[in-house]
């Protein structure tokens, strides 16, 4: 409890590490498998160091416990991760058709929320853009939304020493500005965690569910924890937003 709140990457493995360091004891790799590590080769970066061999191989070929680890790989929120077919199986066995149906619905169109063609298309309406985080992931849209023909108006962020100065020759505005009333404006969201409570704070600030759009972020962990099948189709997408390109069927 007293090391939760410090700051570390993985809240729970590291604090129990931290804690419980000399008192650990390893079960086989097979048990807490990770699905961004099953179709690639980077478990073989750490064998010696941490795996042998065997132990690699086993796992990838049986894992016994799938660990669907970080939000962009979890199947009830993208589809398209590695062993999310697995999981909707068990879930097709343990819930009732109409629970299943509903949440696979939902899993349908969080998967399709997170595509730059999504992103795209929600933005079409409007000419001017304004973007919740001015930091790595908020940095990376500018070039892409003029390429979209969007007037970027700056960044919102409610970390007081960044607002008033520029970030990536946009100004950084707090909460109240007056950008946030102009119902001409849309507001990319591209804080990937707290979203609930970014999006309740913009709507008590006036600004209405229409013109708040998130941004999901697809990067190189993202693109790991993916189930071979979409790997053109994801790097198709990602290369919209790294590059501009479009796809065209």
């Amino acid at each position: 409890i007293q090391h939760m709140y410090k700051g570390y990457p993985s809240e729970d493995q590291d604090v129990i590490n931290l804690c419980c360091y000399g008192k650990i004891h390893f079960s086989p790799l097979k048990f807490g498998m990770m699905n961004r590590w099953i179709y690639n080769d980077i478990l073989y970066t750490m064998e010696k160091k941490v795996y042998e061999l065997k132990e690699i191989e086993e796992a990838k070929e049986s894992p016994a416990i799938i660990h669907f680890a970080g939000g962009v790989a979890k199947p009830w929120k993208n589809l398209h991760t590695a062993y999310a077919d697995k999981w909707w199986e068990y879930a097709r066995q343990i819930l009732d058709e109409e629970e299943y149906l509903e949440w696979y619905r939902r899993a349908e169109i969080v998967t399709r929320e997170r595509d730059w063609e999504y992103l795209k298309k929600r933005l079409e309406k409007y000419e001017a853009v304004v973007i919740f985080g001015a930091g790595k992931y908020g940095g990376e849209l500018p070039p892409v939304l003029r390429k979209w023909g969007h007037d970027v108006k700056g960044f919102i962020d409610n970390d007081v020493a960044k607002q008033g100065k520029e970030y990536n020759g946009c100004k950084v505005w707090g909460i109240d500005s007056e950008l946030l009333q102009l119902d001409s404006v849309a507001v990319v969201c591209s804080v990937q965690k707290h979203l609930e409570e970014i999006r309740m704070q913009l709507i008590d600030k006036g600004v209405s569910s229409e013109r708040i759009v998130d941004y999901s972020v697809k990067n190189e962990l993202y693109y790991m924890s993916l189930n071979p099948q979409y790997y053109e189709y994801e790097f198709r997408d990602m290369c919209i937003g790294k590059f501009g390109w479009e796809i065209d069927g």
